[in-house]
């Protein structure tokens, strides 16, 4: 490489990195990140801010299991407290019996015992309101180990709504 090139390469290296950090003696932060500053939601220390919330959850499980069929499954009611200042129009429920479907990312192997065919959904509501799995319906869909339901009414700050799931 000739020395012309060598330092006009590093120059475009230097400028580029300036740039992406704004040419000032700040470090780039992420505009998630930020907001969350400028919100109050998180302190520059890392820790919660003076804004800071979470939604809460209780929980009522009844599970059966089977042992000659290696089958769990059962009912839960779920009663979803909304604390945040926002509008919910969708939550999400993690389903992390997901992580042991045959071909699941997951960070570590599993046995051929502990692959499972994840979670199937008998039925779903809330507030009362079936949301459906169709392709089409747009009520709730699986990714991966998430469930993604579209809220048949937005729950407003402070609001809370039931959530019946039946499952195996």
């Amino acid at each position: 490489m000739k020395m012309s090139t060598y330092i006009l390469s590093l120059l475009l290296l230097c400028s580029a990195s300036a740039a992406a950090t704004g040419g000032g003696d700040e470090l780039y932060m992420p505009r998630e990140i930020r907001r969350a500053y400028e919100r109050g939601t998180r302190s520059m220390s890392g820790a919660p801010g003076d804004r800071y919330w979470q939604n809460g959850a209780d929980y009522d499980l009844r599970v059966r299991v089977n042992p000659g069929t290696r089958l769990c499954s059962g009912e839960a009611s779920i009663t979803y407290r909304n604390n945040s200042p926002d509008t919910l129009r969708r939550l999400v429920l993690t389903l992390h019996q997901n992580m042991n479907r045959r071909g699941a990312a997951r960070l570590s192997a599993l046995g051929d015992r502990a692959v499972t065919e994840g979670m199937r959904i008998g039925a779903l509501r809330v507030d009362g309101t079936e949301r459906g799995f169709l392709p089409d319906a747009g009520e709730a869909r699986i990714d991966g180990a998430n469930c993604v339901v579209t809220m048949p009414a937005p729950l407003p700050p402070g609001g809370e709504t039931e959530i019946t799931v039946t499952w195996d």
